[in-house]
């Protein structure tokens, strides 16, 4: 099949990602979900329907236009939602979104019931965020960001804290905020200062010289605003770390290049490489380091780094060439992912066996 433009392309991706004729019996899921989870998703649904969580109409979060073409109609989970790529520049974002007040609910009360699919969350929750700190520092470390450690560190949606413990046993002062305060509380037992806030209203008498936004711009409403906030809580030479999952490693980040398995409810903008890096450039911070997967490091720039709409129109047109491949060849990938998963977890069995005997 020969696909020559663009228009074509867009058609080709809503085509295929709202092919319902898959195995299951919801057949707009996409990924493993527990009964609790189902159940707490068709709850949320019902309160979506009776208008107990409030949505308003949602834009780009990089060049404001509302007009976008609608390439997917549900989430991964089966939640309806629309999702359109820009006609303006290489972002894709949720074409409603909740308000203000209902955001706020939905991070207090439902997003880790849904997401983790715990009622409570527990001790292997901050472990795996431990290790993710353990990376963000050896990332730091590797791109030789750490010539001197940072004294004060946030880290906005800090779920339970952990990503901080690597920092607080360097002796930083670490502080963390979050929405959701039961997994805000494992984190106070290990003596770390975590409060209940959301990054808009979030004020600190003295800067910050790391600040961390793991999974987080992509939640945000406003992530422009959002940025703007995060550095006027900068010291002057501070870093921000950005984990994002950009839509140029869908593979690498576990997407099995599958874009029904990455459109989720909470995330409302998806980013390319161009756009995040685009979107700090307007509150003048510059990409300093990348790990060729989701981690980026940024630092105030004095100079403009913005590109112009003619280079952001090719990004456009790159990105959408890039999403048609990995769609047109979703099931090579996927078929691919789950044997290379299944030869490295025989090869493991084998070297326990080996070492047993």
């Amino acid at each position: 099949m020969i696909v020559k433009n663009l228009e074509q392309k867009v058609l080709y991706l809503r085509k295929r990602l709202e092919d319902k004729s898959r195995r299951g019996t919801d057949v707009n899921v996409n990924i493993s979900m527990s009964e609790y989870q189902l159940r707490v998703r068709d709850k949320l649904v019902k309160a979506i329907s009776l208008g107990e969580l409030k949505t308003e109409q949602n834009s780009c979060p990089n060049c404001g236009a509302d007009d976008g073409d609608i390439i997917a109609s549900y989430d991964r989970m089966g939640i309806p939602l629309d999702t359109a790529v820009c006609r303006t520049c290489p972002t894709l974002y949720s074409m409603s979104r909740f308000d203000h007040d209902s955001m706020r609910l939905f991070y207090a009360d439902w997003y880790r019931s849904l997401s983790s699919g715990t009622k409570a969350p527990d001790t292997s929750f901050y472990r795996a965020q431990a290790e993710a700190g353990y990376s963000l520092l050896a990332f730091l470390r590797s791109k030789n960001l750490l010539d001197v450690l940072p004294r004060r560190v946030l880290d906005v949606g800090c779920g339970a804290g952990g990503a901080l413990l690597p920092f607080a046993e360097l002796g930083a002062e670490c502080v963390g905020i979050d929405m959701d305060n039961a997994f805000l509380e494992i984190g106070r037992s290990a003596k770390i200062d975590l409060k209940v806030a959301n990054l808009e209203s979030y004020e600190s008498e003295r800067p910050f010289d790391l600040v961390i936004l793991d999974d987080v711009i992509e939640h945000l409403t406003d992530p422009l605003g959002g940025l703007k906030q995060v550095r006027s809580l900068l010291s002057r030479d501070g870093l921000v770390v950005c984990q994002v999952p950009v839509l140029d490693t869908l593979r690498e980040l576990g997407y099995r290049n599958d874009l029904r398995r990455y459109f989720q409810l909470a995330h409302v903008n998806h980013f390319s490489i161009a756009s995040l890096t685009e979107m700090f450039s307007k509150v003048e911070m510059e990409c300093i380091a990348f790990d060729g997967v989701g981690q980026f490091a940024f630092r105030v720039s004095a100079q403009n780094q913005c590109v112009g709409p003619d280079a952001l129109l090719r990004e456009r047109e790159r990105l959408i060439a890039h999403l048609f491949h990995v769609t047109r060849w979703r099931s090579y990938y996927s078929i691919r992912e789950q044997i290379a998963t299944r030869v490295y977890r025989l090869l493991r069995r084998i070297a326990h066996i080996a070492r047993r005997e």
